[in-house]
């Protein structure tokens, strides 16, 4: 019936991320927009949790699939803690730092 018909998809499907650091912010940027330009496509908070880490691959899944299965166990999970799960899990931590000097080297 029409009125159970998801929208159509505005953005392209993420590409897969493998976990590599320096690939984070990029593939980060993307799902967040993703998400947000397509929520609705996906569906509801399950499917977007499995949207998410079905557009990781190998060590990028592994280290995040103790924390998808206890949240969907739980029931108490969206989007959001899924990127802030994968975060924690692959930014640099010293990204800020790292950004603030490499502009402080410019200016001189």
């Amino acid at each position: 019936t029409p009125s159970t018909c998801r929208p159509r998809h505005k953005l392209p499907h993420l590409t897969k991320y493998s976990g590599r650091r320096d690939e984070w912010t990029t593939w980060q940027l993307q799902a967040l927009l993703k998400i947000s330009a397509d929520g609705d496509a996906i569906g509801d908070s399950q499917d977007q949790i499995a949207y998410l880490y079905s557009s990781m691959e190998g060590e990028a899944q592994n280290r995040l699939t103790i924390w998808v299965t206890q949240a969907i166990a739980s029931g108490a999970c969206d989007a959001e803690a899924f990127m802030k799960a994968a975060a924690a899990a692959f930014a640099d931590p010293n990204e800020q730092r790292n950004a603030l000097t490499k502009l402080s080297s410019m200016r001189q």
